[in-house]
């Protein structure tokens, strides 16, 4: 037994497109994995966890410091910029042949892109299954996903797998790193060379805070993010030249690495000056697991870089298996403590996530690691299939594209569309309710209702245009660095005389006259930075903010206070229709006794009056009863306007 769990490291181990394996990168990809493991289950526990009496001041913190996982992503991007640019790094110190951008490129893509697209297409269908949402919204949102575009069209995360925004980010590197890594090591001055890209990794966070490239779009894009990849560049330039950093293990680089963890975890944020701490610490750390006795030994170890090997397979499946199954473990785990149902979850999802992890990147992720894959399976399949190989054959860039560019302008009008039938689908209308009946189960359910007076509410669509001016309010704010960028031109044509005087040998001037045509054209472009921007543009945007939080939550109140009166409203209506059918069946028992009052008077055994007493009393509760239909018909009505799901509402929506 032992020894089979001994060789699973092995079994487990990346394949590599160079022969050199360096323990201490997957080491990094163990760092960077579990920390987003830890935020992504602590969110799926406070969103399903139902805690009573609040929060501790401790608990809060705990859950603060669960957090900060999002770290992890960013030493993915540093590892990357580290990987890419060595083979690059390598040729200009071997003064060797720089690697082909196609077969880079073709390597990443066979490498990277068939465990996307199988686990995204997956997520779709279990998505639609689940949830049922338009067809238009879900295409659309696929059809960008696999395309690394979704936070460009969509301005927002994946509906389908939200941690695929990273991926479009290491998308873009992918494209941009033999480019970028031909430049950097061009420099042949060592000194200057990395002066230089230190001086790009401090301006970059400075920019995205003037700029605004530290929000949505940009902040899932490159250059939201370009400084971690660069980082990865200047730690490779080390490595290449052991002799300055990599040479010599001690155990202040454990302290040091220890350290540089905690920073990382505290510092990760949009404020420029806390990104620099972060990049520093993140540097420090990458020089500390190859240096550090403690943590070269650890993170060398074979398990840690097995788990650390699979990390693609794990980042991918990671959040939609924990939004599955925490949704039903959380109510059964959960205790009074936050705490103790934190471990309690940790302790026994984390070993699920990471045992199905390490299947399914055997039986998906590894196969595609041999760089030969592609081209044996094209070779088997065109032998033995001859229809692949006539579709292989025209198969080609262009008509991927254009069926691109084909589903996705489409879809986006699809997504509009099928959210209009979503938004009217639950206008079921509250007149099924029979009156006569007290059984009222064909009532609408209060979140039904709830729905559709949030749909209809004019208050709160007018709460929902604030917010979209705020947003739009940020939006020219973050733009403004175009104003500082000007772009000139002059264009002057016309004639001009010149009289030349020439002194001849015997002191006789000659004039001569000169007619010219001259054409002139300048072009200028002008930038500067204004400095007050740099402090100033994030008050701003904090006020605007604040502003629009204050929208938000009176919207929250408005909602609030609709579910209020609509479940007041809903049980008046029961109430009445209840008391409709007691008075009813009370009625009933009162016409019984009025005939028996009638035969018993024929016969001479009842007096007149007793009868006519009776009579009363029916006809009493008859006009009860006629209250109660217009006191129930009118709370109907209140509730139906409430709600908007009068037919004149109804088709002034459509409009």
């Amino acid at each position: 037994m032992f020894r089979k769990l001994k060789k699973v490291p092995t079994l487990l181990r990346r394949v590599t497109s160079n022969r050199k394996y360096i323990h201490e990168i997957d080491g990094l990809r163990f760092v960077a994995i579990i920390p987003v493991l830890f935020q992504h289950l602590s969110e799926r526990i406070i969103k399903y966890t139902p805690i009573e009496g609040g929060v501790s001041w401790s608990e809060s913190n705990i859950v603060s410091i669960f957090g900060r996982g999002t770290f992890g992503v960013f030493l993915f991007f540093a590892i990357s910029g580290f990987i890419l640019s060595l083979p690059f790094g390598k040729a200009f110190f071997n003064r060797s042949k720089q690697p082909s951008y196609k077969t880079y490129l073709k390597r990443r893509l066979t490498r990277l892109e068939p465990p996307f697209i199988i686990w995204m297409t997956l997520f779709t269908v279990v998505l639609y299954i689940q949830s049922r949402p338009p067809v238009g919204d879900i295409l659309g949102n696929y059809m960008a996903s696999i395309f690394y575009c979704h936070s460009l069209i969509y301005n927002s995360y994946s509906i389908i797998n939200p941690v695929a925004w990273s991926l479009e980010v290491e998308f873009q590197f992918y494209l941009l790193a033999p480019f970028l890594a031909y430049g950097y090591f061009s420099i042949s001055h060592e000194r200057i060379r990395r002066i230089f890209i230190t001086v790009f990794i401090i301006l970059i966070p400075i920019l995205q805070h003037m700029f605004g490239w530290n929000a949505m779009p940009w902040k899932a894009t490159i250059i939201g993010q370009l400084q971690h990849f660069l980082l990865g560049f200047l730690i490779a330039d080390f490595y290449l030249n052991r002799q300055i950093l990599f040479f010599r293990k001690n155990y202040l680089w454990d302290l040091v690495g220890f350290l540089s963890l905690i920073f990382m975890a505290c510092t990760w944020s949009n404020e420029w000056h806390k990104e620099l701490i972060f990049s520093f610490s993140t540097g420090l750390l990458f020089i500390s697991v190859f240096n550090g006795m403690i943590m070269n030994k650890y993170f060398s170890n074979p398990w840690i870089t097995a788990i650390g090997g699979m990390c693609y397979t794990i980042y991918l499946i990671h959040l939609p298996l924990m939004e599955l199954v925490v949704q039903w473990s959380a109510p059964i785990l959960s205790t009074s403590s936050i705490f103790v149902s934190f471990f309690f979850q940790f302790i026994f999802w984390i070993p699920i996530v990471l045992i199905l992890s390490g299947v399914f990147y055997l039986l998906i992720e590894k196969p595609f690691m041999d760089p030969s894959w592609s081209s044996l399976t094209k070779e088997r399949l065109s032998s033995s299939f001859f229809p692949f190989k006539l579709l292989t054959s025209i198969m080609n860039k262009k008509l991927l594209f254009l069926a691109f560019v084909l589903v996705i302008g489409p879809a986006k009008k699809l997504k509009s569309q099928d959210q209009k039938d979503f938004n009217l689908s639950p206008s079921k209308s509250v007149m099924e309710v029979n009156y006569e009946n007290p059984d009222i189960t064909q009532l609408m359910t209060i979140d039904q209702m709830v729905e559709l007076a949030i749909i209809h509410s004019p208050l709160l669509k007018s709460k929902e245009i604030q917010i979209a001016n705020y947003d739009n309010e940020l939006k020219l704010n973050n733009r403004k660095w175009s104003d500082y960028i000007s772009v000139g031109g002059t264009y002057l044509y016309g004639s001009s005389f010149y009289t030349d005087t020439t002194e001849g040998s015997l002191g006789i001037n000659d004039f001569r006259t000169t007619n010219r045509n001259n054409s002139i054209a300048n072009l200028t472009l002008s930038a500067r930075i204004p400095i007050s921007e740099l402090f100033n543009r994030k008050v701003r945007n904090d006020k605007v903010l604040n502003q629009r939080r204050i929208e938000e939550y009176e919207k929250e109140a408005i909602e609030q206070t609709i579910r209020e009166v609509i479940i007041k409203q809903c049980n008046v209506l029961k109430t009445k229709i209840k008391a409709i059918g007691i008075k009813a069946k009370e009625i009933e028992s009162l016409k019984l006794t009025t005939n028996y009052a009638e035969q018993f008077m024929r016969k001479g055994d009842l007096d007149i009056n007793e009868y006519t007493t009776a009579l009363s009393i029916l006809s009493r509760a008859e006009y009860e009863l006629l209250n109660f239909h217009s006191e129930a018909n009118l709370s109907f009505l209140l509730l139906q306007e409430i709600i908007g799901a009068s037919p004149s509402k109804i088709v002034d929506t459509v409009q």
